[in-house]
């Protein structure tokens, strides 16, 4: 499973530093940073990818869920969140 807050701060630091080096703190800099000290997006991106697969999955079956409960006469108030 992906680690959303890794992700999160990946892309905030490759949004504020889009034309320099990846900095330091950037939980992705040893694996962008590798290649010759060229920055490289791809880590950052390809798990930002698999975890919005993952919620997309996961959305799925709560639709799924509902569908089936509503179709048993079960009520569900979602409301309140």
């Amino acid at each position: 499973m992906i680690d959303k807050e890794k992700v999160i701060k990946g892309l905030e630091n490759c949004i504020k530093y889009i034309d320099r080096a990846c900095p330091i703190g950037c939980p992705y800099y040893e694996m962008c940073t590798k290649y010759e000290g060229r920055v490289v997006f791809q880590p950052v991106l390809r798990d930002a990818f698999k975890l919005l697969k993952e919620q997309d999955d996961k959305i799925r079956q709560l639709e799924l869920a509902l569908q089936i409960m509503h179709g048993a006469g079960i009520r569900v108030n979602t409301d309140g969140r």
